[in-house]
């Protein structure tokens, strides 16, 4: 699985290179190429990618499960298998349609509309994005179990090192967006790097999406290495009608 490691790798880095040269260095004053390279922005290549990949992901999970079921595991091993080529179809999907960004955006409007509600009164002072606390418990809930139960799927130390590796830099992926309410928070950043702030939050969210592709990377390697190791040769078969 080295070969689709690297070529996911080469991939990210290409749009890193294309983040840099053309969206923020503007080697073109074209707007839609500069937005088409933005890893900051939705709809664009680096989205394109990042869904793709994940869905990619999705569909490996999925294959893990049907070949789980002709196996002596027990039915709820293979729905825990589907439940996690379910998560990362809908990381593709949100990251296909900034479907946690327009949530966050609904109940801030809802916020201001309500202001004596006491839920949304407590979002008031939360001093990041809402989404953190509508659909964060769901993505750490769904983290914990899925680390768990691969802990329990997957035992060679090596994949085990990998999957820790992902998810930190999951976390830290989350951790940069955590911090990325206010400008101010780059001041210090900016000053060490002798950059403006607005240049600091611009690759500050270049890594933190950098980091999320890259975790996903390593979770479909992961789940390559262990489909090949259960499954030995997979063979997919297309049934449909036949012609007399």
């Amino acid at each position: 699985m080295r070969g689709v490691f690297l070529a996911c790798l080469a991939s990210e880095v290409v749009l890193l290179v294309l983040d840099a040269s053309i969206s923020y260095a503007g080697l073109t004053n074209l707007k839609p190429l500069r937005r088409l390279a933005d890893i900051t922005l939705e709809a664009n290549l680096p989205t394109w990618f990042a869904s793709t990949q994940a869905l990619a992901t999705g569909a490996v999970l999925w294959v893990i499960s049907c070949t789980v079921r002709r196996g002596p595991e027990s039915m709820r091993t293979v729905t825990a298998w589907r439940f996690l080529a379910a998560l990362f179809a809908f990381i593709a999907l949100d990251d296909a349609s900034q479907l946690h960004e327009d949530i966050g955006t609904c109940i801030e409007i809802l916020r201001d509309r309500g202001r004596n509600h006491p839920i949304l009164a407590f979002l008031q002072r939360y001093p990041s994005y809402y989404w953190h606390v509508t659909l964060g418990p769901l993505f750490a809930g769904s983290a914990l179990f899925m680390a768990a139960f691969l802990w329990r799927q997957i035992r060679p130390p090596a994949s085990r090192f990998k999957i820790l590796f992902a998810f930190t830099l999951y976390a830290a992926a989350i951790g940069l967006d955590a911090l990325d309410t206010s400008l101010s928070r780059y001041e210090a950043v900016a000053a060490l790097a002798s950059v403006d702030t607005l240049t600091a939050q611009h690759f500050s969210r270049v890594i933190e999406e950098f980091l999320e592709m890259l975790a996903t990377t390593v979770f479909l390697v992961v789940f390559l290495e262990h489909l090949c190791r259960t499954a030995g040769v997979v063979q997919l078969q297309f049934l449909g009608s036949r012609s007399e």
